[in-house]
């Protein structure tokens, strides 16, 4: 059996596979008994897909799914709740609407939102693969505007029923003709051009630029100074107290368009995941279950002291990584919990005070010889640089004195230290042709979890 990258095989005690045959499809499920006291709950990323195999049948696998939920039996077993392929495509799968797509072509499109699903044939399909210019258009909530604006190549202006791309979002997707949907509330449209390869790209990419027209928009709506001065030349900029209080945002929906066809072709993408975000119902045992674990954390809260403040931003800044839609603001998002996490971790010194003393002294010495601009600068920033560790070094430091075993693994180092730390930083250096792995980051938001477990046990302790 695996699970994610962790290979079970004396940890399994049992396996039951049930299939159920309905009208046009069949359903699999599973359950998985393990055995608690050969598990390592730590290696078991019960977030990653599952598949089981018979090492004496042909074919060896027997099941494909995801874990839907776990429970503990006679307290020395773990029973996970699997359920088949079809749900791991639902959670996965974004919703679409198509308008002049060929059958197949739909397909494609579905079935390469799915992670971990081989798309080899789909992608030996006789498909449009060059590079060319999209329309990407998104409803604007809370906002109007008489006349077209542009804003960085965005052009932001009122709703047209009477124009192409609004005829084609009211007939062909019936949904947006509701008065209730997104489209039909909002009373203005941010409208770009991207060059991309498929509708979806071209879909992630267009929301991107308007949302960086909004960053622009609410900040001049907020910029509330009488005046400013700039090249011996003063403005006076307008203030609004209403415009100012404006919540002005994105709707979650994308009409895209490929204008290099000769005739109309588009698609409506969801950037909700049509059944991956459902309404989440606490029972009355969950919140039994789930007192223990408040009560830990409610007394980190309630210390009010640095590292409590550090620890209660981790978990802000992870919670906005699993909200984002973009990969590289998720990346940046993550990076800053793993700070948070581990700011308060000194690290191991280089030299001890008394040398770092010296060696600074010296370099002072030695740039006044030289001539340097300024020697004291440059005496400071060393001083710096060899006597605060590195973000790796505090890291190292959080796993060796963590009393819980973390069982952090060697993809889990690599992925984030090597790939993502990569990514991070060609992020903030401007770099543009990023590839971010979304199995990446969902690497490091399972290790941020466990760290933040330890780190709120942790606490538990010190207070004892």
């Amino acid at each position: 059996m695996r699970v994610g990258d962790t290979i079970l095989k004396d940890e399994v005690l049992d396996v039951l596979i049930m299939k159920t045959r309905l009208p046009h499809t069949r359903e699999t499920a599973a359950k998985v008994v393990l055995l608690l006291e050969r598990t390592d709950p730590s290696k078991v990323n019960v977030h990653w897909p599952v598949t089981v195999e018979d090492a004496k049948s042909t074919p060896s696998r027997i099941f494909s799914g995801v874990v839907v939920e776990t429970c503990l039996i006679d307290n020395d077993k773990v029973v996970l709740e699997c359920e088949g392929g079809e749900r791991h495509l639902k959670e996965r799968t974004i919703s679409y609407g198509f308008h002049n797509f060929p059958a197949q072509e739909m397909a494609f499109y579905l079935v390469r939102q799915v992670p971990q699903l081989h798309v080899g044939n789909l992608e030996r399909l006789n498909l449009n693969k060059k590079r060319r210019n999209f329309k990407v258009i998104l409803p604007i909530l809370s906002f109007e505007v008489p006349v077209t604006m542009s804003v960085m190549n965005v052009q932001i202006h009122a709703t047209d029923p009477s124009s192409e791309d609004e005829t084609t979002i009211s007939t062909q997707f019936s949904k947006l003709a509701d008065a209730n949907s997104v489209w039909g509330r909002s009373k203005a449209r941010a409208e770009v051009l991207v060059e991309a390869t498929y509708f979806d790209e071209a879909a992630i990419a267009g929301r991107k630029l308007v949302t960086n027209a909004l960053d622009w928009l609410l900040y001049v709506l907020r910029l509330s100074v009488l005046g400013i001065k700039y090249n011996t030349i003063s403005t006076v900029l307008p203030w609004n107290r209403d415009h100012s209080h404006g919540t002005i945002s994105a709707a979650e929906e994308a009409y895209v368009r490929d204008v290099s066809e000769p005739h109309m072709k588009a698609c409506l993408y969801d950037f909700e995941i049509s059944v991956g975000k459902p309404l989440v119902k606490f029972s009355k045992d969950d919140i039994t279950t789930y007192s223990p674990v408040k009560d830990l954390f409610e007394s980190v809260y309630s210390k009010h002291t640095d590292e409590s403040r550090r620890f209660w931003s981790a978990l802000h800044w992870l919670r906005r990584a699993r909200e984002s839609i973009d990969d590289r603001d998720k990346l940046l998002d993550l990076w800053i919990a793993l700070e948070f996490l581990v700011s308060g971790e000194t690290g191991q010194r280089l030299f001890p005070s008394d040398v770092s003393e010296s060696l600074t002294e010296l370099l002072r010495d030695k740039a006044i010889e030289l001539g340097c601009k300024d020697p004291e600068a440059t005496r400071r920033r060393f001083k710096d640089a060899i006597s605060q560790p590195t973000l790796r070094e505090r890291f190292d430091a959080f796993v060796t004195n963590a009393s819980i075993q973390m069982g952090i693994t060697s993809r889990e180092r690599e992925t984030v230290w090597e790939t993502l730390r990569k990514a991070r930083n060609y992020l903030e250096h401007g770099r543009e042709d990023v590839v971010i792995s979304s199995e990446d980051l969902d690497v490091m938001d399972q290790m941020l979890n466990r760290m933040i477990w330890i780190t709120v046990n942790e606490f538990a302790k010190s207070s004892e």
